[in-house]
């Protein structure tokens, strides 16, 4: 997260990164608005992948096809 701060500092930009959490707990760690288009990343801090990793990620997409997403 913190070489995204730096790129867009270094441009001489605020750094367009956010989290997200619904009100039963589920969230995403990090989004990234570039130029509109949203990305949702997860960090976890395992060495194996577990699929059940993915969960908020899933919540989180559902949600964005649901409403409207505003920042």
């Amino acid at each position: 997260m913190t070489e995204i701060i730096k790129y867009y500092t270094a441009q001489g930009h605020r750094a367009p990164i956010y989290f997200w959490r619904d009100h039963i707990g589920n969230e995403i760690d990090l989004i990234i608005d570039h130029a509109g288009t949203l990305t949702a990343i997860e960090i976890k801090p395992s060495q194996t992948f577990i699929l059940d990793l993915l969960r908020d990620l899933s919540k989180w997409e559902k949600f964005i096809n649901l409403k409207e997403v505003k920042l």
